[in-house]
C-alpha cells in the first residue's frame, strides 16, 4: 500500500472512530509503529489531524468532552470543568 492510500484510510478511520492508537493503526495496516508515527506527523503537519499521546484524533473530535480509552485500557471521563475554575 502506498503512503498516500494509507493516509486516506487513516483519516477515514479517524473520522469514523474519533481516535486511534498508534499500535492499533500499525496492526491495521501491517506496518511498523515508526511508519505510523511518520504518517501521523505528516498528516498533522498538513493540518488534517491532531496528534495526541499514543495516537491521533480527527479534527472534529472534541477532546474536552469525551471518553478517552487510551491508558491501560481504562475508560475515563474528562469534561474540561476543571479548566473553567
Amino acid at each position: 500500500m502506498l503512503a498516500t492510500q494509507r493516509h486516506q484510510q487513516i483519516l477515514s478511520l479517524l473520522d469514523n472512530k474519533g481516535t486511534m492508537r498508534t499500535v492499533d493503526l500499525a496492526d491495521t495496516f501491517h506496518v511498523t509503529h515508526e511508519t505510523i508515527r511518520r504518517d501521523l506527523l505528516s498528516l498533522s503537519d498538513e493540518g488534517l489531524l491532531t496528534r495526541i499521546h499514543g495516537g491521533a484524533c480527527s479534527l472534529s473530535y472534541n477532546l474536552l468532552e469525551t471518553t478517552v480509552n487510551f491508558a491501560l485500557g481504562e475508560t475515563k471521563k474528562f469534561d474540561g470543568s476543571l479548566l473553567l475554575k
